[in-house]
């Protein structure tokens, strides 16, 4: 399995809400779950040692897991913020 990396930053837009920039400096509001998922991507982990760990932590079964991981690192690799 590969492995995903993160792009970007973590910043605060003008109103102190949490945002993902990419490299085009497009800022994207983002909730605390996005941001634990883009921060696990660190270029060491797969998709599957993120979903283990969402599913520890949250106590959702494999296939929820699964499917929110999937779903936040499919729409956060839409706006260039994974790869």
């Amino acid at each position: 399995m590969s492995v995903i990396n993160k792009k970007g930053e973590l910043a605060k837009d003008e109103n102190g809400t949490m945002v993902l920039v990419n490299e085009k400096e497009q800022a994207f509001r983002v909730d605390e779950p996005v941001i634990a998922i883009w921060q696990m991507c660190d270029g060491i982990r797969t998709k599957e040692d993120i979903c283990t760990v969402v599913k520890e932590q949250t106590g959702m079964t494999t296939e929820d897991a699964e499917k929110v991981v999937s779903e936040v690192i499919g729409k956060l690799g839409e706006v260039e913020l994974v790869i």
